[in-house]
């Protein structure tokens, strides 16, 4: 057959039987015709025969001419591609007779000149002309309405033409393109213009020259219209939120399904369209086979309420069914309706939960109109009042009143129910058989979806016996009330025992402390004093055996103190300017000799890498490695002990340093060193006898170092040795120049040695109370132990100083009354009159009378936390704890009452441009070369590190330290008779008042320069 394709898939592809959106004698023609098998094709006259299952489709220039042909009229074979003909052909001009001839489509026929050759029966009704009075008569200018004529001349062409439409004239000019489609305004016979839809194609004769023009169309506006509506079908066919699948009803062919079905069975309309609908097996029951579909066809109509459906991923949902079969045009189509039950079943289950929840409420539940006629009780309500659901629908819920409930009850009900809010209140109501109950009501309104009231809920709760279980709670809380009564008392009982008991606690360690500290400080004070005195060497070893034994009782009693701050959160961290190698530095000098007199070595390793300053409180860093080397002592008879400060681990601002002591003593086993850090617990009960010790150490030193933020920590082998590390994160300090490595790092070592200085000068420049008020150095001590005051008036002696003493607080008032005395020094707990009373009264006399301060200094064996802050309150200026050493005692002084140290020359002229006045210095050497070198080699020592450290702490900016050691080399250079040296020190001193570096720094420098004097000529005297 000429034309025709070859078959895809099967089928012939139609190139005529395009998908159009309108409606043909109302068959609708939206469905895609390309699967149609193509049985007929003409490529002359542009006209295709397709085949569909039952039906037969003529399509001519893409336009769909009919639709209707029962496939038993036309008969044809197609061969080629494995069709054989078993019928013969219909004759292809019979058919281009009947499309032309008989369909409704309007086609007119033209010559070259426009003049109509052909009129069909459909131009004859679309215009109201008969065919015999256009043909050959009329022209295709006369059918047209005015706006289509056109007289331009053709363009391609040479010759001119006859007038006609612009559309011929365009098909004319493109004759070798497709066919164009147009709207045309054509006349009809009565005037009246009609728009028409048209494609025009050009005709060629033989030798391929134009003949003629031949117009196909059909009337704009109904088409219009039924494209119009069939848009509007699509939209609300592909909108719809429920499920529409179009069914053939003849063949069972799914024809259409719209986005919601897609999307719920999980199909594209690609892989259900054009099957047959038992092959896709969506609903199990009505349509898995044909003979099923078939009923379905039969019965027309068929409504399943809760249907299974399958979907593409083999889960079934339950859908609402209805089916309805109807005609589209003549075709009989099955529309089904799917609704997916999912959100419905949801709901009913919620409704029945929500209605059980009701009915079954222990609570009687009312549900009434806008007219108070109730129309809803559940079970309990019946239950409560004894009326059957019959007897109260419509009724008005008053019926249940006993007339005791009160009006204004009633009042501020109906007053907030129609004001929209809920109320809650009590009503005394009568049952069905009489007896009277207390109810309690919630009742709330309900709005309908305009927000108006519909109805009122009332939740009904029996409230005779809310009533008795409330009388029995207000017996329950009245009896809770006498409970807690008794029980706060209680609890302020014990809590005042346990205040009292903890006071008792302080007290007995106040006294404890005092009692021990008191005789101790005799002990201590006279073996200090003795050691100034000519000894030999066996009795200054046994000095030191006593010394030694006093010094580790103050230990002990240290360390009680020191856990008892600790428990009471009263111990403080205080962060300043530190040193690591200084503080491992300390510890070495301090227990050198102590290592050595046992036979062991004790070294020390120190990480450059650590900064040379940091933040840390180096008074409880010392108080930690102390301990850890005491132990390593103790516990260690052989071999060596060693101190590492290494850097763990470093950051900008922080470092994390590591100090470990180690040692090669008895060691610990592992089931042992867990008791080690408990306070008041030694691995050995023997080795209390053994080593000694209150088990507190280890204990303390593990709490400040958590305090510090840190840890402790130990490795230990039993007969092997122990290592314990200490672990700190602290901040790098400002970079600071390092300290001379010829000069101690043990700050109490130099302060001894300053001290030691003020002892050397005091044996010749030692005052007597007669000559002391004139040279302002007479000292009143007042304490009532006898040994306390023969040991502090020794001490005072050795240092310079003369003293007077009184036994109690009400004597020393006495004596202090006779304003010989420049400075005061007072036990707080003495009997008659305590120093707290008599320092207030002091005080009190001072301000009354307008005289100058006397400086009193404290003097307590009271070492408990706030004992400094109460002295400080009553008006005293410092404070010593028992018992006094030497260098504690002249420190103070040092500080409220400084020698003179520019004392009338002994002989000789004074050497005023010196840097030392040799005056004074023959006054103190009094010729003995021995007391000469040991005071110049006490000066140096304690002078260098003054000096370092004020360069330290003037490069810190650390207005304090400054303060305190320029003070201190201004007593040390005035002793020796270094004046400039001390005024140097003086003016820094002073100038840290303002805080004025730049001054203090230019000071710095001419200190330097005089200090460098000042060792000159002490090197050379």
């Amino acid at each position: 057959m000429a034309g025709l394709r070859q078959p895809r898939n099967g089928f012939f592809a139609c190139p005529y039987c395009t998908p159009l959106r309108c409606r043909l004698r109302n068959i609708p023609l939206s469905l895609p015709l390309c699967g149609a098998s193509v049985q007929y094709q003409d490529e002359q006259m542009k006209l295709a025969l397709c085949w569909l299952p039952n039906r037969a489709i003529f399509a001519m220039q893409r336009i769909v001419i009919a639709y209707c042909y029962p496939r038993e009229i036309i008969s044809s074979a197609v061969t080629g591609s494995g069709i054989t003909a078993k019928k013969p052909m219909i004759n292809a001009r019979a058919i281009k007779d009947a499309l032309t001839t008989n369909t409704n489509l309007l086609c007119i026929a033209t010559d070259q000149a426009g003049v109509i050759q052909f009129f069909n029966r459909g131009a004859e009704q679309l215009l109201g002309f008969e065919a015999d009075h256009v043909v050959g008569k009329l022209n295709m200018l006369d059918v047209s309405a005015p706006q289509e004529n056109s007289s331009f001349a053709d363009p391609l062409t040479a010759t001119p033409v006859m007038p006609v439409t612009r559309e011929v004239q365009a098909s004319r000019r493109w004759s070798t393109a497709p066919t164009s489609g147009y709207e045309l305004n054509l006349l009809r016979k009565d005037g009246r213009p009609i728009p028409v839809f048209a494609t025009v194609s050009v005709t060629h004769d033989a030798q391929g020259t134009v003949s003629g023009y031949v117009f196909v169309g059909w009337a704009y506006d109904e088409q219009k219209q039924l494209y119009t509506s069939e848009e509007r079908f699509r939209r609300l066919f592909e909108s719809a939120q429920d499920g529409i699948l179009i069914l053939d009803a003849v063949t069972g062919i799914v024809i259409d399904a719209n986005p919601f079905l897609l999307s719920l069975l999980g199909y594209t309309i690609a892989e259900i369209k054009a099957k047959y609908i038992w092959d896709l097996g969506f609903f199990k029951n009505i349509a898995d086979n044909k003979a099923n579909f078939l009923e379905l066809q039969r019965q027309k109509y068929i409504r399943y309420a809760d249907l299974p459906l399958e979907t593409a991923h083999g889960k079934v949902v339950n859908v609402e069914f209805v089916s309805n079969v109807y005609l589209e045009g003549s075709i009989e189509v099955i529309q089904c309706n799917i609704r997916d039950n999912t959100a419905r079943k949801v709901a009913e289950e919620n409704i029945l939960k929500l209605s059980q929840v009701v009915d079954q409420s222990p609570d009687g539940i009312v549900i009434s109109n806008v007219l108070g006629e109730i129309e809803y009780v559940n079970h309990a309500f019946v239950m409560e009042t004894g009326y059957s659901v019959e007897e109260v629908i419509g009724k008005n819920p008053r019926f249940l009143q006993s007339g005791k409930t009160a009006p204004e009850t009633y009042k501020a009900l109906w007053a907030a129910l129609t004001s929209g809010r809920t109320w809650k209140g009590e009503f005394l109501n009568r049952r069905k058989d009489g007896t009277e109950y207390t109810e309690f009501d919630i009742i709330a309104p309900l709005r309908a979806g305009d927000g108006t009231i519909s109805h009122y809920v009332a939740l009904k709760e029996d409230g005779t016996q809310r009533k008795q279980l409330t009388e029995e709670l207000q017996a329950h809380r009245l009896h809770l009330q006498e409970l807690v009564g008794i029980r706060t008392a209680e609890l302020a009982e014990a809590k005042n025992v346990a205040e009292s008991a903890n006071h008792a606690k302080s007290t007995f360690l106040a006294t404890i402390s005092h009692e021990i500290r008191t005789p101790l400080n005799g002990i201590l004070g006279m073996i200090e004093l003795l050691t100034l005195s000519d000894l030999d060497d066996d009795q200054r070893a046994k000095l030191d055996v006593v010394s030694q034994s006093g010094q580790s009782l103050l230990r002990i009693i240290s360390d009680i103190l020191d856990y008892s701050k600790i428990e009471a959160g009263k111990l403080e961290i205080i962060n300043e300017i530190a040193s690591v190698s200084r503080i491992v530095g300390n510890s070495c000098n301090l227990y050198r000799a102590s290592a050595s007199r046992k036979g062991l070595t004790l070294k020390s390793d120190i990480d450059p890498q650590i900064s040379p300053h940091v933040w840390a409180d180096p008074q409880r860093l010392q108080q930690i490695l102390n301990n850890l080397v005491s132990n390593a002592i103790k516990f260690t008879n052989e071999g060596q002990i060693a101190i590492h400060a290494k850097l763990v681990k470093k950051r900008p601002n922080l470092e994390l340093i590591e100090i470990s002591v180690i040692d090669g003593g008895i060691g610990v086993s592992a089931d042992q060193m867990k008791f080690l850090f408990e306070p008041f617990t030694q691995i050995d009960t023997n080795s209390t006898r053994r080593y000694s010790g209150t088990g507190l150490g280890l204990s303390i030193c593990r709490r400040l170092a958590e305090m510090m933020g840190g840890s402790i920590s130990m490795e230990s082998k039993l007969g092997v040795g122990t290592t314990v590390r200490l672990i700190v994160a602290l901040a790098p300090a400002a970079a600071i120049e390092a300290l001379p490595p010829q000069v101690t790092d043990n700050r109490a070592n130099r302060a001894n040695r300053a001290n030691d200085l003020r002892v050397l000068i005091a044996r010749d420049l030692a005052s007597n109370a007669l000559s002391a008020p004139a040279d302002g150095t007479l000292v009143l001590v007042v304490d009532d132990h006898p040994a306390n005051r023969l040991v502090l008036v020794h001490q005072l002696k050795a240092l310079g100083y003369a003293a007077e003493t009184a036994e109690n607080g009400l004597d020393g008032l006495e004596k202090w009354k006779t304003g010989r005395y420049d400075l005061v020094i007072v036990d707080c707990q003495m009997p008659i009159l305590d120093g707290y009373e008599m320092v207030t009264q002091l005080r009190a006399i001072e301000l009354a009378t307008g005289c100058a301060r006397t400086p009193v200094i404290a003097c307590t064996a009271n070492a408990m936390i706030g004992e400094a802050d109460k002295c400080k309150a009553v008006g005293m200026d410092d404070f010593l704890t028992k018992p006094l050493e030497i260098t504690d005692v002249a420190q103070k002084l040092n500080l409220w009452l400084p020698l003179r140290a520019n004392k009338p020359p002994l002989g000789g002229d004074t050497a005023h441009h010196a840097a030392v006045d040799t005056n004074t210095l023959a006054a103190i050497f009094r010729g003995s070369a021995t007391t000469k070198a040991e005071l110049i080699r006490i000066f140096r020592d304690a002078n260098d590190q003054d000096a370092s450290d004020l360069r330290f702490a003037i490069t810190a900016r650390d207005i304090v330290a400054t303060m305190r050691t320029a003070h201190r080399i201004k007593g040390a250079a005035g002793l020796i008779g270094a004046t400039r040296l001390a005024s140097l020190a003086k003016q820094i001193e002073q100038e840290c008042g303002e805080a004025n570096w730049q001054a203090i720094a230019e000071m710095l420098q001419q200190f330097e320069r005089e200090l460098g004097q000042v060792n000159a000529f002490l090197d050379s005297a």
